[in-house]
């Protein structure tokens, strides 16, 4: 499915209607624009189901595995990461944001080593679900997190990521709750390592 023509109408309208510099606007304008057209973005109703989680447990370093288009932030497709990192630069984050792209394989080496990231309070899934429950086991072993890192994994159910529910379930080292976001096709889960 070629998605530029919704890329291109979804990057103009956030330029259009939001202002440079303020994360508040860019977010609104990315509301806004997804009540009118399809994007792939948290949006505003999940999006207010983490941030009370992030509220709640105040972490310092997050890792979010996947982006679309920049409305959360470390994709494969070199042309994506060039999208996000420039709603990221526009919303004013690029001192807080850095995008990383590449599998997490590739990526755990850098971000421990060149940033210093022993581990993150804060892990976001919400990329291709298939790599859910392997991503997650290999950022497990290699210390990506710990028992007190909160974890929000995106569409565990629908579309569906069946193999890592079935992985989370199967596994009592972990307390992990289902929450469900009120939309349409979408749930969130939230996961704590316990």
């Amino acid at each position: 499915m070629d998605l530029s023509f919704e890329i291109a109408q979804t990057l103009n309208y956030i330029f259009d209607n939001s202002k440079e510099g303020n994360a508040a606007s860019v977010l609104k304008a990315f509301d806004e624009i997804g009540d009118k057209l399809w994007i792939m973005t948290v949006g505003d109703n999940k999006g207010k189901m983490v941030v009370d989680q992030l509220t709640k447990h105040n972490p310092k370093i997050g890792v979010e595995l996947g982006t679309y288009i920049g409305y959360s932030a470390v994709m494969f497709d070199p042309i994506m990461v060039s999208v996000a990192a420039k709603v990221v630069e526009f919303s004013g984050l690029r001192d807080y944001v850095t995008i990383l792209r590449g599998d997490l394989a590739k990526n755990i080496p850098i971000l421990k080593q060149k940033y210093k990231v022993e581990n993150a309070d804060f892990m976001f899934i919400d990329q291709m679900k298939d790599l859910y429950t392997s991503d997650f086991v290999l950022a497990e072993q290699s210390g990506l997190f710990n028992k007190d890192t909160l974890i929000v994994a995106d569409n565990i159910k629908s579309p569906g990521a069946p193999e890592f529910l079935a992985f989370m379930e199967q596994n009592n080292k972990y307390k992990f709750e289902l929450k469900d976001a009120k939309s349409v096709t979408f749930d969130i889960e939230l996961l704590m390592q316990s």
